[in-house]
Order: C-alpha cells, then structure tokens, then sequence
C-alpha cells in the first residue's frame, strides 16, 4: 500500500515540478526571441547607414568632394533604404523614445528646414560633425543592451 501511495506522489510531484521548468523555459525562450528580433533589427539599421557613412567619409578624406551636391545626390538616393530601415526597427524602440527617434530621423532627413528640398543635405557638405551627430542620434537606438 505504500508503495503505491509513493508511486503516486511521485508521479504527482514530477508531473507538477515538469510543468513549471516547461513555463519557466517558456518564458526565457520569448524573452530570448525578442531580444534576438531586437538585435537583428538593429542590426539591419546599423547596415542600411554603413555604406553611406562610409561613401560620406571617403568624399571628404580623398578629396573626391569636387562638386556642391555630391554628399546631397549620395544621401538623396539612399533615403528610401533608410526610411524603410527606420521604419523596420521602430517597433523595437520603447514608447517613451518614440518621439525621440522620430526626431532623430527628421533631424537627419532634412538637416535644414530653412532651404528647398533639393538642397536639404547641403549642412552635410560643410560639416562632418553635423553629419556624425545626426547618424549616431538614429543608431543609439539600436545599440545592444
């Protein structure tokens, strides 16, 4: 009799303490899952800027910057690739940075609000730091944990 008593209690035991462990891994395997959505979005973010940060850099150190414009046309046909990058990752910014990084994203589109459209990237031209600021604004959102 109690044999099966304690077979019974073992069986109950291990069937409760299993269904906890099987909650609990649950649990860390979606908060994994997000933490890893939220590292490849940005991820994503971080490339769709590279190559124009490093064609930006390149006109200015090798003397290539010969035309007015250049940083404007580069910049210019890259926004569609990082308006769809920005829009990617915003499900991942917190609430309260909303605002924040939609500020940045416009700060950056259109540095000057005081000129045409077509001349919008013009501030980048004369100032490399105006650039660096504007871009690490974006990426400081999509910096790990």
């Amino acid at each position: 009799m109690w044999v099966v008593i304690g077979t019974l209690l073992g069986l109950f035991f291990g069937y409760y303490f299993s269904k906890k462990i099987a909650a609990i891994q649950a649990q860390y395997a979606e908060k994994l899952a997000a933490i890893t959505a939220r590292r490849v979005a940005g991820e994503k973010l971080r490339a769709a800027f590279t190559p124009e940060i490093a064609k930006y850099y390149l006109l200015f150190r090798e003397g290539e910057f010969k035309r007015r414009g250049a940083i404007g046309d580069l910049l210019k046909d890259a926004l569609p690739k990082h308006a769809a990058a920005i829009e990617e990752y915003r499900p991942f910014v917190p609430r309260e940075s909303q605002r924040a990084y939609q500020e940045a994203w416009e700060n950056y589109h259109t540095p000057s609000k005081n000129i045409e459209i077509d001349m919008a990237f013009l501030p980048y031209e004369d100032d490399p730091e105006f650039f660096e600021e504007n871009i690490e604004a974006i990426l400081k959102f999509a910096e790990p944990f």
